[in-house]
């Protein structure tokens, strides 16, 4: 009996995000990026979107008043209600003001803020955006990603970071400065909003010809997928549950 899937998907374009969601949920994945469902905001998404936005006009323009900034650019939107939507207001005031203690003027030079970009691995285009570019006193770029998440990767763990791995690529691909870097060049760091920690690390030229092929692995894996839900944590709060009949 043959098993292999009957609608096979050719994919010519990938993001981190694209490959993380397969592998929370296949069939989360062709929910959202095959059959292109709509998905209601979430309180998490909407807070991130928030911080972000503000630490990027922030850096544009250091002389605003940055919790002026973050009020008004706030969005009520993913929350359970009105006292739900003051927690995280309150946590982003928090946030932000633990940031400017921790990192008091002058600011670094800081020459890229929200950099999209895209590379191509053979016919794959691979896809996403860059929070923050600094160019350090000897040279080397620092990539710094924000996260909300009060999950923080280990040292350990950042340095097999796929998300980290993607951004080192574009810096050694992308052709403009202050690109084109060699992997010895480029320090890669998330910033931790939530304990104002910075995870920092680095790759090898033989790290990022294996995240290649990872890449490619994943995209394959994709193709041939049977698209079945993986039963895994993101059962408890999906917004595919319908198209599913595995129960959590």
């Amino acid at each position: 009996m043959n098993h292999e899937p009957t609608n096979q998907l050719t994919i010519n374009y990938i993001t981190y995000s694209q490959i993380q969601t397969f592998l929370d949920c296949p069939l989360h994945y062709k929910a959202k990026y095959v059959l292109h469902l709509p998905t209601p905001p979430s309180a998490a998404s909407s807070f991130g979107n928030t911080i972000h936005a503000t630490l990027n006009t922030f850096f544009k323009d250091p002389k605003k008043d940055i919790l002026q900034t973050f009020k008004s650019l706030w969005k009520n939107e993913g929350f359970e209600n009105k006292k739900h939507e003051e927690l995280y207001f309150q946590k982003g005031e928090q946030y932000l003001t633990k940031f400017i203690f921790q990192n008091p003027s002058p600011y670094p030079n800081t020459i890229k803020l929200e950099e999209s970009f895209k590379f191509f691995l053979g016919d794959l285009t691979v896809s996403g955006k860059i929070d923050r570019v600094d160019i350090l006193p000897d040279g080397k770029i620092e990539i710094i990603d924000y996260k909300t998440s009060p999950k923080m990767l280990t040292p350990k763990e950042a340095a097999t970071d796929l998300q980290l791995s993607i951004y080192a690529l574009a810096a050694t691909k992308l052709q403009e400065k202050p690109f084109a870097k060699k992997p010895e060049d480029i320090i890669l760091s998330l910033y931790y909003l939530d304990t104002q920690t910075k995870v920092t690390t680095t790759r090898t030229q033989e790290q990022l010809d294996d995240a290649e092929k990872q890449i490619l692995e994943y995209v394959s894996q994709i193709e041939s997928s049977d698209f079945k839900c993986s039963g895994s944590f993101i059962c408890q709060k999906c917004d595919f549950a319908s198209l599913c009949d595995t129960t959590v």
